[in-house]
């Protein structure tokens, strides 16, 4: 099966939506698919974009055996409503610069962001005639209302989850990293239930192993709930700025 992803955040790039799709790519090539990537030039989260890919509008590379088609991107902090705003809708547009590049596919699956990613691979599915199917790491649309980025009664609110609404209503399927995703999708966005697959996240056991307890007290062992909320927090805090630590703890 040849299958396209499109993700505006792939690694180098810093975060939980460029490691997910990562590993599906993976694991995709581990079960035999051959793996194409649209993605932008590492940017996020500083907008720093490395000298190899400036004064280009595009550049093919490759991460073991999966194929990446890197695209322009601007050289933007991923900071505020509006610089986030000019991010997504240049990903949108020079993502499309990889279509005489593509070659034959089978399905298009809309990484990250999810809402913004399902654009693209929209006009992919539509110009292969093949379906597309899309990731939810996060309601990005609760976000901006949690932030405050946006009023939730506003008219740019409604707008927004008219559209939202609409590009969920046009994926075959939707593969959210949680079960807790799910009513919302359904109640909210007018999901059918039926199409959606819950795919959970998880970590590669070459990697990272489960270490046994040295005493059975996970408070003596440094694994109390102190330590893991401050850093989580602290990770947070550096990828995304000191705002969202007070979000961050309203969870725990």
């Amino acid at each position: 099966m040849n299958v396209l992803i499109i993700a505006q955040y792939f690694p180098p790039d810093l975060g939980g939506s460029a490691t997910r799709a990562y590993n599906v790519a993976k694991g995709l090539v581990l079960n035999g698919c051959n793996v194409t990537v649209i993605s932008a030039f590492p940017h996020y989260p500083h907008g720093d974009i490395p000298r190899e890919y400036r004064w280009r509008p595009f550049k093919v590379e490759w991460m073991g055996r999966i194929r990446v088609i890197r695209t322009l991107i601007l050289p933007l902090e991923s900071k505020g409503f509006l610089k986030r705003l000019l991010l997504f809708a240049c990903f949108i547009f020079t993502s499309l610069f990889a279509l005489p590049l593509i070659g034959k596919i089978d399905v298009v699956w809309a990484a990250n962001p999810d809402i913004v990613a399902m654009v693209p691979a929209l006009a992919y599915g539509l110009v292969k005639r093949k379906p597309v199917a899309t990731n939810v790491d996060d309601l990005a649309v609760e976000d901006l209302y949690d932030l405050n980025l946006v009023g939730r009664k506003s008219a740019l609110a409604r707008i927004i989850e008219f559209l939202t609404r609409f590009l969920y209503g046009r994926m075959k399927a939707i593969t959210p990293i949680s079960p807790g995703y799910v009513n919302p999708l359904v109640e909210k966005y007018g999901v059918d239930r039926n199409r959606i697959h819950v795919v959970y996240g998880g970590v590669d056991l070459s990697i990272f192993k489960p270490k046994a307890s040295g005493t059975g007290n996970p408070k003596r062992d440094g694994l109390n709930g102190w330590f893991s909320t401050r850093f989580s927090c602290f990770k947070i805090a550096a990828v995304e700025g000191p705002k969202n630590i007070s979000r961050t703890f309203s969870v725990y």
